[in-house]
């Protein structure tokens, strides 16, 4: 039994040592701490979900830290949030077309973190294995990220389900989907806060290029051009056929 811990515990060690620094944890939030990934020197990308108060909207992103590559032996470098940017999907008073809807936010850093490299979203491919990473939320004390390898399966995009081949154990809503078997490590995606999600052996994400390119445009001070708000396009040039949905 003992030797069989041990080797649990090894392979778990070699799991986190193989992680990029980018992968971290944002805390100071309304649930205790959200997992987040460095995708610019001073952006952090993170469920918005995390982020939400109970009835009192949004975290004030200048209460919030960033702590870069966090395990037992510390952080590779931490940052303070400056203001939090959340998917325009997110506001309730708006018309979201279907397959629009993202729950994700940017955490902007008052200084780009020096030492940590960002890492970069990528298409996941049906058949190949990642890793889902999150710090478990029921310990909030919990400096280790855990670490298991799920299989993309494929399915029509914007969704991606992954299997992990036996049960996770505890929610991992808004785990970091990373690549790290083609080259750089890369994003593939966040974990949705579905109900399989909550202990099972699947979990599912999103696409998250066109969700970053939308809040990166709403962090730079421009409109994303993809949203209608009260029926009216924040676009000139709408794009046929997809009510809702416009063109840049």
């Amino acid at each position: 039994m003992r030797l069989a811990a041990l080797a649990l515990w090894l392979t778990a060690g070699m799991a986190v040592a193989e992680l990029p620094a980018a992968v971290g944890r944002v805390e100071g939030g309304p649930w205790g701490h959200c997992t987040g990934v460095l995708v610019a020197a001073d952006q952090v990308l993170v469920l918005a979900s995390c982020l939400q108060r109970p009835l009192r909207g949004w975290a004030d992103g200048a209460r919030l830290t960033f702590r870069a590559g966090l395990t037992l032996a510390g952080a590779a470098a931490e940052g303070q949030g400056l203001r939090l940017v959340v998917h325009p999907s997110q506001d309730q008073s708006g018309f979201m077309p279907p397959g629009y809807f993202n729950n994700a936010a940017l955490l902007v850093l008052a200084a780009p973190l020096p030492g940590v490299e960002p890492v970069m979203p990528r298409d996941a491919a049906a058949g190949r294995d990642y890793r889902v990473v999150h710090y478990p939320a029921r310990d909030r004390d919990a400096a280790e990220p855990a670490v298991a390898t799920c299989r993309a399966f494929p399915l029509r995009a914007p969704m991606r389900p992954y299997d992990c081949g036996e049960t996770m154990g505890e929610p991992v809503n808004g785990a970091v989907v990373l690549d790290l078997g083609r080259g750089r490590p890369a994003l593939a995606g966040l974990v949705e806060p579905r109900n399989r999600t909550n202990g099972g052996r699947w979990v599912e994400t999103r696409d998250i290029g066109p969700a970053l390119a939308d809040l990166r445009a709403l962090a730079a001070g421009r409109d994303p051009p993809r949203v209608l708000r009260g029926g009216q396009a924040r676009s000139s040039h709408d794009l046929p056929g997809r009510i809702g949905i416009t063109r840049p």
